[in-house]
């Protein structure tokens, strides 16, 4: 991380905490209610090499072996009892545990198929896209798959790759103001 990055999201993640704490203070809203980070608000997104969301669904009993094996810690269970992936926690790095702990059958095991259809999506909340300087999420991606301009005067936008991004999440947590989208 350069330190024209790190200045920025420190600065940004004290104005996040102070308008938290404001929040807090002048709200009525309970302090245990769901970030907008957390997984009830996120997309539901299965685990990696889950079978398509009904056959998925058939197939899980909500055990939670898969929680369990889940190497990056990422896999919570739902307000349903299905196992999706929280990346507030962290990113996936593809490790398997998931889909080989599962004795329901519940997970594609051939080892050709991709691990999802999931990608990052930069929203308007981004500081790139409102002329401030960040390069959190592009030096958080190892597969280079977002590009941030150089210069913030030119209008271009960042860009996420779909054809590089792998869905990892690393990107997500990353940024200070929510502007990383999973889907």
């Amino acid at each position: 991380m350069n330190l024209i990055s790190f200045l920025a999201n420190k600065y940004f993640e004290y104005l996040l905490k102070s308008d938290a704490e404001e929040e807090t203070v002048n709200s009525c809203t309970k302090l245990d209610s769901p970030s907008p980070q957390s997984p009830s608000l996120q997309n539901h997104i299965h685990p990696p090499w889950s079978h398509n969301r009904e056959v998925f669904r058939s197939l899980c009993d909500g055990c939670g072996e898969c929680v369990t094996a889940c190497e990056s810690g990422i896999l919570v269970l739902n307000k349903s009892g299905y196992p999706q992936v929280d990346f507030s926690l962290g990113y996936c790095n593809f490790c398997g545990q998931c889909a080989t702990s599962c004795s329901r059958g519940a997970f594609e095991t051939d080892a050709l198929s991709p691990p999802w259809n999931v990608h990052a999506h930069i929203n308007s909340k981004c500081m790139v896209k409102n002329k401030v300087v960040c390069r959190n999420c592009e030096e958080q991606c190892e597969k280079q798959a977002i590009l941030i301009p150089r210069l913030i005067v030119i209008d271009e936008e960042p860009q996420v790759l779909k054809k590089s991004c792998n869905g990892c999440g690393a990107c997500y947590k990353a940024c200070p103001v929510e502007a990383i989208e999973m889907r």
